[in-house]
């Protein structure tokens, strides 16, 4: 039995990795503190057999992070980082201590070569996991949304949008797509799960509706809101790894989502349905990162929706062959099986 500290930040999809793995941690025996605030200790020496950041390297404001691993690795010899980036990393704001003294495991592929570009060691690729903590109610919870949307908004074809305002999400792309696509048919429902901000967005924009707010519910809620939905809509345009895509696959539920290089690591991109990019962006938010924004044209994003559409209204067993087959790729992509190998690398 290993005293684990799982130590984390504050954004929505990290706090929930960081669950995901504490719970894990926690199934194993092991006694797990799960940490989102600031350590107020000087030494974990005593305190914990190991410990496990959870951040992304974003070397403007996770150097200090960097240092905590390295700092764990020393005085208790058991440490994971495990993170994301969703660009290039400035090589110029990565500290020689950093190369020499740091190794992370990288939640894809492509995150494990942003991070080789830079010189940074990659101990291991652990993609992310989907998870749901009670099978049971998250049907009966599903089943009760589906059948509120239908009363509330008809026979429609609903997407699902889960996401923050980040610039990298491409929220405005999707709504000028909504606007192209209503000029032909109004059979179908974009419910946002974003922050309340986006209402100056979508004003005046019928058919996108939100419906609740991001990082506010329930993880199992968020999981039965993607399976009350036909689909998810995932315009995205830079991600390290893109867990709505696998969670909403996992729940049965296809997507219309940017044809990402990342995505092509675990989803079955032939059964969900991926709009093309046609260039790469870099954009200097000023945290050490330029990110690789894939541009695509909202004509075919709207495209992609008026298609999808057309499945569930008239092509259903192909519909319904997708929501079988999007499923079969990711079902095995477990917390069980997948954060057990961050268990592991820490000896537990």
């Amino acid at each position: 039995m290993l005293r684990i500290l799982v130590q984390t930040g504050k954004a929505v999809s990290i706090c929930e990795v960081a669950r995901q793995i504490a719970q894990v941690c926690e199934k194993r025996g092991h006694i797990v503190t799960l940490n989102r605030q600031m350590l107020t200790t000087h030494t974990l020496k005593g305190l914990f057999d190991a410990a496990i950041f959870v951040y992304p390297v974003a070397p403007a404001w996770c150097t200090k992070w960097f240092y905590y691993y390295s700092k764990a690795v020393k005085e208790i010899g058991r440490a994971v980082y495990y993170t994301t980036t969703e660009g290039r990393i400035k090589r110029w704001l990565i500290h020689d201590w950093v190369r020499r003294d740091c190794e992370f495991v990288a939640c894809s592929n492509y995150v494990a070569s942003k991070l080789r570009e830079v010189g940074l060691r990659v101990r291991a690729v652990v993609h992310h996991a989907a998870h749901v903590d009670d099978h049971e109610q998250v049907e009966k919870l599903a089943e009760q949304y589906r059948k509120l949307l239908q009363s509330r908004f008809g026979d429609l074809v609903f997407f699902a949008c889960v996401s923050d305002l980040s610039f990298r999400k491409g929220l405005d792309k999707l709504v000028e797509a909504v606007k192209l696509l209503l000029t032909k048919r109004r059979d179908f429902a974009i419910l946002l799960h974003t922050k309340p901000d986006v209402l100056k967005m979508i004003q005046g924009t019928p058919h996108i509706v939100l419906v609740g707010e991001f990082g506010t519910r329930d993880h199992d809620e968020v999981m039965a809101f993607y399976r009350a939905c036909h689909y998810l809509v995932f315009p995205t345009l830079a991600e390290g790894f893109g867990l709505p895509l696998l969670e909403a696959n996992f729940m049965s539920r296809p997507a219309v989502v940017t044809k990402l290089p990342v995505f092509s690591e675990y989803a079955d991109m032939e059964h969900n349905i991926p709009v093309e990019t046609h260039s790469i962006q870099l954009f200097d938010n000023e945290d050490g990162v330029l990110y690789e924004l894939h541009q695509y044209d909202v004509r075919e994003l709207a495209s992609a929706l008026d298609y999808a559409i057309d499945l569930v209204k008239s092509k259903k067993s192909e519909y319904e062959d997708r929501c079988v087959k999007v499923r079969e790729k990711v079902k095995d992509m477990t917390s069980d099986r997948l954060y057990t190998k961050i268990l592991e690398l820490v000896g537990g």
